[in-house]
């Protein structure tokens, strides 16, 4: 029995969002919330975030997607700089590891931090005018393995490239 409950903890859970446009495996269910924030120009931002809290509550999957208000007049490098900086100030960490990521010809961002509470990798994708952030977080702290990373993060698709 108590196989079975580790194996039904542990199984993969595959989120197709067509209105995200992205498909990602998860390492179990997560849970769905959008959020409406005020932007600079006046209009609402909508954040679509999915979560996933492990089974001992250390590590949190996460995904989220936003349009980028603006992004006509914005420069990439410049927008993912800004997104690394709100993490890691938000959960006191410093960058200790940092490189530039693609996807289909999209410019990313993969950055490591650690805090004294925590460890935190995220994947920033800015994919024409909407951005994608994947992370892992754990209070532990302790750094994800590369499987954890390869098998949550490296799941991360497009379902169309954008034209």
């Amino acid at each position: 029995m108590l196989v079975l409950l580790l194996f039904s903890c542990t199984k993969n859970h595959k989120i197709n969002s067509e209105e995200g446009n992205f498909s990602v495996n998860f390492p179990g269910e997560p849970s769905r919330k959008t959020l409406k924030l005020p932007s600079t120009d006046g209009t609402d931002l909508n954040i679509v975030s999915y979560s996933y809290l492990s089974p001992d509550s250390n590590v949190v999957y996460l995904l989220s997607y936003n349009n980028i208000p603006n992004y006509a007049n914005s420069n990439p490098d410049s927008i993912l700089n800004k997104a690394k900086i709100g993490p890691a100030q938000q959960m006191r960490t410093s960058i200790v590891e940092e490189k530039k990521l693609e996807i289909d010809g999209f410019p990313g961002l993969y950055f490591k931090g650690l805090g004294l509470d925590i460890a935190m990798v995220y994947y920033i994708y800015i994919v024409k005018d909407r951005m994608y952030q994947i992370a892992i977080l754990n209070s532990v702290p302790r750094e994800p393995e590369k499987s954890e990373i390869e098998a949550f993060m490296g799941s991360f698709k497009l379902l169309k490239k954008p034209l």
